[in-house]
């Protein structure tokens, strides 16, 4: 489907609702085809590939980013909603009632944040909006939060004595292992 303003190769920013149904439709085919993470901690092992293209030959900053936004969506779905009296909150419905606003609702204040995802690059406004604030896509501000993150982030290394008694302990445990097989 052709749509007015977007040319071949450019992103199309999507509304909430089409996000949800491209990620029910993403959910259902996996499903389909028989790709389900029945155990969560395997989920650990997706930091390989983080931040490759090229079919793993070149690493890409931007794309790290982009993947960490991608990650931190795929986590929140997988954490999934919890159903109880709290969440369900009748006795707000029955408050606020047909037409009312739920979004100054204490409740809703209290509990909103708990539900929701917050990405840092996925642009949510409608196309308007974001043509009228510079049309930035994915790959650009990708671009910017990696160099504002190489630029600001100072990681606090381990001292050499630390690092040495890690890897001692790494080395004890890995010849208790070797025992325990024998």
């Amino acid at each position: 489907m052709a749509i007015e303003g977007i040319k071949g190769g450019q992103y199309k920013v999507l509304a909430d609702g089409e996000i949800r149904e491209i990620h029910q439709a993403t959910l259902q085919v996996l499903e389909e085809v028989g790709v389900r993470v029945e155990y969560k901690p395997a989920l650990n092992f997706v930091h390989l590939s983080i931040g490759m293209i090229e079919q793993m030959l070149t690493a890409s900053y931007e794309e790290c980013v982009i993947d960490n936004e991608i990650l931190g969506a795929t986590y929140r779905i997988l954490k999934g909603l919890k159903v109880n009296k709290d969440t369900i909150a009748f006795d707000v419905i029955k408050e606020v009632g047909p037409g009312g606003n739920y979004l100054m609702h204490n409740h809703t204040l209290k509990n909103f944040r708990k539900v929701r995802w917050f990405p840092k690059l996925t642009n949510r406004e409608k196309w308007a909006n974001w043509q009228a604030k510079g049309a930035k896509d994915m790959r650009q501000g990708a671009n910017e939060e990696a160099t504002r993150i190489l630029k600001e982030h100072h990681p606090q290394y381990l001292s050499q004595k630390l690092c040495k008694e890690l890897d001692k302990f790494a080395e004890q445990a890995q010849r208790k292992v070797i025992r325990e097989k024998k």
